[in-house]
């Protein structure tokens, strides 16, 4: 009996899942406050990133689905890329693009085909956000394909599913955290999503702080944040203080040294600094 691969046959469940959320009326952000609060934190990274740049010519947005990411940064690059596999989400960020000629969407599945159309050192920003890598079936070839197009001030922002949350920690298996559309699931490899009342089994690996690390640092300097880790519990009709005092919470663990347990873990990327030898005439 051939054995299924997995990741091969979840592609097909991981289009049906984001062509309903790219023709459904839900919004994540607006139903699941840990997502809210995900997002929320994901975009300052984004923004102190994108501001630290000394060059903005060039960007790619790696799994853009509806344009959220590669929208907020066409109003500050000459030229923006997304990336896609889903028809009907670029579909949806088109109408987002609206006439901005700078923005350039590309349906494309990055497990089969990776950034053979951008120049080497040619991309200023890379962002692969909301747990985009943890879809990649082989994560490696991503950092290489890296390496090669960043430019030598180049910056990545690189989102993953966090294998040790303190969320799904401490959820009783079976049970769905409220505040969460997408959690890592017992099963290895498997992503466990909520969307409009359907259950979707999604293939993705959720990694550990240190596989992290190691992935990115023989290329990259490597600095990880993590969040949200406890808003995922929150359900949409928590009050509005709660929410703001949770948010708060997160924000604080989830800076420079805390300790790595939310749901999701961010790497901001940037080259080694070389060393530069002072040589006697």
């Amino acid at each position: 009996m051939t054995r299924v691969d997995p990741w091969v046959s979840g592609k097909q469940t991981h289009r049906r899942l984001s062509d309903a959320v790219a023709t459904g009326r839900q919004d994540y952000a607006a139903t699941r406050p840990g997502t809210a609060a995900y997002l929320r934190a994901e975009t300052a990274m984004l923004d102190r990133l994108t501001l630290a740049l000394d060059r903005r010519q060039l960007a790619l947005d790696l799994g853009c689905g509806s344009g959220r990411v590669t929208m907020r940064l066409a109003s500050r690059f000459a030229e923006v890329r997304g990336y896609d596999m889903s028809a009907r989400m670029l579909e949806r960020a088109a109408g987002e693009r609206g006439s901005a000629e700078h923005v350039r969407l590309v349906r494309r599945d990055l497990d089969e085909r990776l950034l053979d159309d951008v120049p080497d050192g040619a991309a200023d920003l890379v962002v692969a956000a909301f747990g985009m890598v943890s879809f990649l079936r082989d994560p490696v070839r991503l950092l290489t394909e890296l390496d090669r197009v960043l430019a030598p001030a180049g910056r990545a922002l690189l989102s993953f599913y966090n294998a040790r949350s303190l969320v799904a920690a401490l959820t009783p298996t079976g049970l769905h955290p409220v505040g969460l559309g997408a959690v890592a699931g017992p099963q290895p490899d498997l992503l466990e999503v909520e969307y409009d009342g359907d259950e979707y089994h999604v293939p993705a690996r959720a990694y550990l702080s240190d596989e992290v690390r190691a992935l990115c640092s023989p290329m990259f300097r490597c600095e990880l944040r993590s969040f949200p880790t406890v808003s995922g519990w929150l359900s949409d009709d928590a009050a509005t203080d709660t929410q703001a005092i949770c948010g708060a919470v997160d924000d604080a663990l989830g800076g420079r040294g805390g300790p790595l347990v939310g749901s999701y873990l961010v790497a901001s990327l940037s080259r080694p600094r070389r060393l530069r030898l002072a040589l006697s005439p």
